[in-house]
């Protein structure tokens, strides 16, 4: 899938230069709100709705910014956790917001009368996707093969790929 220009211009912003944590979050939240708009348009039957999260939920870090999305009748299809680029680094941090969004799949599980529940952790524009499944309960990530799931489950600096690599993979 090749995204429109406006769509690029606006990550790239997100990646370039030093910016304060306050800038980093504002241009994080503008982008990430864009590229979900362009996905799950106004006019479809989708909403995309701002998913606060309590500050430091089981004392990780700080989520800075939290989307959901939802089928017709407020039926969660989708979420999105996105932590400062700066938390790639740091295999702590990674692990939190994996552990951070698995929980808050299970969270919503319980609301949720669909059969799956879609995920996505960013750290910046880097981007991991997760699946919780009701029957039998589980969450996997999206791997294309048993090996490549168990290297994703080992070696955390890879659960995060590129944005334009991962969109490209079903």
């Amino acid at each position: 899938m090749s995204w429109p220009v406006e769509i690029t211009r606006t990550f790239s912003t997100v990646e370039s230069g030093a910016d304060s944590p306050l800038v980093n979050k504002i241009k994080c939240h503008s982008s990430y709100k864009k590229l979900l708009n362009t996905l799950f348009p106004p006019e479809s039957d989708f909403m995309v709705t701002p998913d606060p999260l309590p500050v430091n939920i089981d004392g990780g870090m700080d989520t800075i910014l939290s989307f959901k999305v939802m089928f017709q009748d407020h039926h969660p299809v989708l979420i999105l956790q996105v932590q400062p680029r700066q938390h790639l680094s740091f295999t702590s941090t990674r692990e939190v917001a994996d552990k951070q969004i698995r929980l808050r799949m299970i969270d919503l599980a319980e609301r949720m009368p669909l059969l799956a529940l879609h995920g996505i952790s960013a750290i910046g524009t880097k981007l991991c996707f997760y699946k919780f499944e009701k029957a039998p309960p589980r969450i996997t990530l999206n791997a294309t093969s048993p090996d490549q799931e168990e290297q994703l489950r080992n070696r955390m600096v890879h659960l995060w790929c590129s944005m334009q690599r991962s969109i490209s993979v079903p």
